[in-house]
């Protein structure tokens, strides 16, 4: 099949299903939940893979400005392509909400 590249993996969280075996998520699903997962995961949080994740934690409290969306922008792209192979990161475009 051509998208076994992909993989298959547990879901993240990891649940079970109804027969009480852990579920498996495959292909695009796991690719989306690996992007969550790099996105979500703060630089640091993890003990033995302190590297791992992407700075975006670190802008909660900045100024709400074109240049704190242009970090932000760097960061997410810079932590796509070195965490996610499966994946051509395009383009990543984000706008500061006006309120």
């Amino acid at each position: 099949m051509e998208i076994d590249f992909l993989g298959v993996g547990w879901t993240l969280p990891v649940q079970l299903d109804e027969n009480a075996q852990i579920k498996v998520a495959r292909y695009e699903d796991v690719v989306c939940q690996s992007i969550w997962m790099i996105l979500s995961t703060a630089k640091g949080e993890r003990v033995m893979r302190p590297d791992f994740g992407c700075d975006i934690h670190e802008k909660v409290f900045s100024p709400n400005s074109l240049g704190t969306v242009g970090q932000i922008v760097s960061d997410v792209q810079d932590a796509l392509i070195e965490w996610e192979p499966r994946i051509d990161v395009l383009d990543v475009d984000a706008i500061p909400d006006p309120n």
